[in-house]
């Protein structure tokens, strides 16, 4: 834990340039990196990751050995468990936001809950699946390069969701501090992983025709998904606990050498 002192390493940061004076970013490193080391927040992303495990092992026992022969064994089905696990972890990711946006209002927490709200919200109610259908019907896409007409539609759609975030989160991103915009690098990236399996890896899914090798592109696609969403949510963790580390160090400093946040 933070002795009160600034580690030269951390006032010396790029990211702490604004709030050198004050400690204002290094109380947020240190906050993090206290958080990292912690045991109960690595118990918290074994556990995650643990469980992941354990629906993969029950998918490849579903689809490999059939003694497992009920559908929601799958990673594939849709309300199947390990969907419903993933849906969890997005409403949590979505309310540990939440509470940091209320603890201290930002923009780009804010934007960031709003993300992950629609993440579950498609996920749960398959949005982007119905929209993608109904629009491949009524623009008349035709299947080609191995996808179906409804992918395109779906792509589509997927595409135009995401913008009109992406636009919402790089607002956002401008109005903010230094530090805030380096967390939410840090979540583009993480987003960026679980993206690459959920649409990349998901559209050439589509087009492999062998059962087996299908199934296993299956396993690494529905896999990667879980386990990048897991570290999101240990992540966002993490940050709630750096804020209340900036929240201790805010109350040691005078309100005149507090900085504004946006």
């Amino acid at each position: 834990m933070s002795d009160g002192t600034t580690s030269p390493i951390l006032a010396g940061s790029p990211a702490c340039a604004p709030y050198s004076d004050a400690g204002e970013c290094p109380a947020r490193w240190e906050g993090l990196a206290t958080c990292v080391r912690e045991r109960r927040h690595g118990l918290v992303l074994l556990l995650l990751l643990s469980i992941d495990a354990v629906f993969i092992l029950l998918h490849v026992i579903h689809a490999y050995t059939g003694l497992l022969p009920g559908s929601q064994y799958s990673t594939e089905t849709e309300g199947g468990y390990a969907e419903i696990y993933q849906h969890w972890k997005e409403v949590g990711i979505t309310v540990l936001l939440l509470i940091l946006t209320y603890k201290r209002f930002n923009w780009t927490y804010l934007s960031w809950a709003l993300l992950f709200g629609y993440l579950f919200l498609d996920d749960s109610l398959e949005i982007h699946e119905t929209v993608g259908l109904k629009f491949s019907n009524y623009v008349g896409f035709v299947p080609m390069f191995d996808l179906r007409a409804r992918d395109f539609g779906e792509l589509l759609f997927s595409a135009s969701a995401g913008l009109i975030i992406l636009l919402l989160v790089s607002l956002a991103y401008y109005l903010s501090d230094e530090w805030t915009r380096n967390v939410a690098r840090w979540l583009v990236a993480l987003l960026m992983a679980f993206a690459c399996f959920a649409i990349v890896v998901d559209a050439g899914h589509q087009t492999i025709d062998d059962p087996r090798l299908r199934a296993a592109v299956g396993i690494f696609e529905d896999g990667g998904e879980m386990v990048v969403m897991s570290v999101l949510v240990w992540f966002v963790l993490c940050t709630v606990g750096s804020e209340r580390q900036l929240a201790v160090r805010r109350r040691r400093l005078p309100s005149s050498a507090q900085p504004l946040d946006f």
